[in-house]
This record gives C-alpha cells, structure tokens and sequence, in this order.
C-alpha cells in the first residue's frame, strides 16, 4: 500500500501528462515507491523521464499505477489517496471526496523500465533555464525531416538553447552547460508546468541523458546522436 496526499497527485498528474505533446494512446504508467528516504514518483517515456523526490521517513511501499488513478483521485486539500493491491492483479485506489468514500479500481500496468541514473554532478544553473526550454520546444518542429528540427540543441561551449520549426530559428544564451560540444535532446510539455516553476535549477549530463533539476523535480532527456541539425 503506497498512500500520497490528493494534492500530490494532482501536481504529479499535472505534471507526467506533459511528457510528450501530441501523444495519442494511453499514458506511461507512474511508479510510486516510499521508504525511510522519503517518496519517489517517477513516469517515463522512450525519450524523456520525470522523478519527484519528497524528503521524509514513510513506511515502505511501491506501487505501479495508471496516470489515470493520480487524474480521478486529484483534490487540492491533502488528505491521502492509498493506492492497494487487489485481486487478480488489478490497484484500487481508496480516497474520501467531502467526506464520502472513493474506491476505484484499475488494471495494473505493466512494469515500467529501469529509471536512468543521474549524473554524479550535476551543476547550478539559472533559473530562467526552464523556461528557455519551455520556449524552445515550443517552437521546435513536430516532425524532423532532413534536419532534426524536432529536437532542441543546447550547446555546450556558447551556453546556448536553440530551436527552430524551419521557418524560425530562437537561440537563447547566458547558459552554462557542465559539458563541451553541442548535444540534440526531445522537445517536450514538462518544461511548461508551473510546479517547475519553484526551486534552484541544477543541469547534468551522463552518457545517454541530460538531466535538468527543479526543486524537487528532475526531467531526464535522452540524448540524440544521430540526428543532424543546422549549422546555427
């Protein structure tokens, strides 16, 4: 049994449901786990991760549930929502709504794949880099063709986080990034969420991942290697 203030699953499903803009399907599930470190929430997709750490001591528990559950169970006091094993495989999600108990089950998703690790040091940035990469994927393109105008550049040596859609091209500077050479990673919705908003900004890179910190979020975007983009 995992359980998590109403409040925090509404952040959490504000959140995860920007991974990836336009997708169409189902959701990635969310991974909740507890323990004497704290609460960890973590949702991923092929080419970007979102983690939420909590600090404090909680009980251990992990549970593996539907964006779905976080969506239905949302409120803004912090009451909690337990998420439950229940028979043949399924989660329940028990929560109370002015009083009035809610249980709602769902079929259990399917274990999602090992988290990336994080850099080992990551370093201090501005905090007006999470909003250059929110403006930067907003204008990168939807689809690469030629170029990979669907990703967004952050160049390492001029401090640099460039986008374009083929018909515009926005670079903004004043950055510092802990690595040389310019690196291509996956535009997506996360950078757009206010509960980003808050928090030093820390900036790291591991051989497969840029990692971007914000309080207590952390959004890990695979690197891509082989796409090609213009010479900005």
């Amino acid at each position: 049994m995992v359980p998590i203030p109403r409040s925090l699953a509404r952040d959490l499903w504000a959140v995860f449901r920007r991974l990836a803009p336009g997708r169409a399907g189902p959701h990635p599930p969310v991974e909740l786990a507890t323990g004497p470190g704290g609460l960890v929430a973590r949702c991923q997709t092929a080419e970007v991760a979102v983690e939420f750490r909590a600090p404090g001591r909680r009980p251990e528990g992990r549970a593996v549930v539907p964006l779905d559950a976080l969506a239905d169970a949302a409120g803004r006091d912090d009451t909690p929502v337990e998420f439950h094993p229940a028979p043949a495989g399924a989660i329940e999600a028990r929560w109370a709504e002015a009083g009035v108990p809610r249980v709602r089950g769902y079929a259990a998703p399917d274990a999602p794949p090992p988290f990336p690790a994080p850099p080992a040091s990551p370093a201090d940035a501005p905090a007006g880099l999470v909003a250059a990469l929110d403006t930067a994927c907003r204008i990168a393109a939807k689809e690469g063709a030629r170029y990979a105008l669907h990703r967004v550049q952050l160049r390492g040596s001029a401090g640099e986080v460039v986008a374009s859609d083929g018909k515009q091209m926005l670079v903004q500077g004043g950055f510092t990034f802990p690595w040389p050479g310019d690196l291509l990673v996956p535009r997506t919705g996360v950078f757009a969420a206010p509960e980003l908003a808050a928090g030093g900004v820390r900036v790291g890179r591991t051989d497969d991942h840029v990692w971007v910190t914000a309080g207590g979020w952390s959004v890990a975007l695979r690197i891509d290697r082989a796409g090609r983009y213009p010479d900005v």
